[in-house]
């Protein structure tokens, strides 16, 4: 079997105040590898990685969700969801939240 990364999606945000986003993602195939590792990045530039602020989320396969808390009002986040599997990391599409 060919093992690959991770297939994940981001789901577009829910519960928008002007300080937070229920944010979350779906792994919808784990890619033949052992996801070891999913969650959401988030941040003001349009293309945030596990380099900027990362939130892990706990669980099994499937969709997950996380708040977001504390951010700054009037401003733009861009979200996307992630997973690592032994084959590296994939991300799912960027969604931008307005606060």
């Amino acid at each position: 079997l060919t093992q690959s990364t991770a297939t994940v999606e981001t789901i577009a945000a829910t519960q928008i105040t002007d300080q937070s986003a229920l944010v979350g993602g779906k792994v919808s195939h784990d890619g033949g590898a052992h996801i070891t590792e999913f969650g959401i990045v988030f941040g003001t530039n349009t293309n945030p990685t596990t380099e900027d602020n990362k939130i892990t989320c706990s669980g099994g396969f499937g969709l997950f969700f996380t708040n977001l808390s504390s951010l700054t009002p009037h401003t733009t986040y861009y979200v996307r969801a992630y997973a690592i599997n032994s084959e590296g990391m994939s991300y799912g599409d960027v969604i931008a939240v307005k606060l």
